[in-house]
């Protein structure tokens, strides 16, 4: 059988990406990122859909609903283009996953109980210590505007001190 190899990969490594064929791509999110990289918003998206530049028609493109309509309506996909809800949150989550699951042609059942082992990324909402009824967490791996709104609508409840920092 065929080795898999999952990879998360940056508009900057796909920059210089000339031939990787992802069978399932997934594009996650397209927002105001890394412009003090690319030169403007159209180079970054331009930048993340050459994820799918090489794959074809038996390949998966799991695209955000409304990234298709607002942010690149005129690319052309060569692999089939399964579009994911554009709710945000858990909900998209969930369905992003089933609607990998179900291409993949993996077990639900299976596919729960192992990521249920997952703690997530090294950095990312992570307890470092509570004091005092005061949580403190640790979330260096937000590095976006975008990634700092979903970690903030994590808190439902209480008072949120943001301690941030770069430039």
């Amino acid at each position: 059988p065929e080795t898999e190899i999952n990879l998360e990969i940056s508009s900057f490594q796909l920059l210089h990406t000339y031939s990787l064929r992802p069978r399932h791509g997934i594009l996650l999110n397209i927002g105001l990122n890394h412009l003090d990289w690319h030169p403007d918003l159209t180079d970054y998206i331009e930048a993340k859909l050459r994820l799918f530049d090489h794959q074809d028609k038996e390949d998966f493109a799991l695209i955000r609903q409304a990234d298709q309509r607002v942010r690149f309506p005129h690319y052309r996909f060569k692999g089939r283009v399964v579009f994911y809800d554009e709710a945000e949150g858990k909900n998209a989550n969930e369905n992003l996953l089933n609607i990998f699951t179900r291409l993949r042609g993996l077990n639900p059942v299976k596919t729960e109980e192992v990521l249920s082992y997952f703690d997530g990324l090294e950095h990312r909402m992570v307890k470092v210590a509570e004091i005092g009824g005061i949580q403190f967490i640790n979330d260096s791996k937000c590095t976006t505007l975008e990634a700092l709104i979903w970690a903030l609508d994590q808190f439902s409840e209480g008072k949120v001190i943001l301690l941030a920092g770069g430039h």
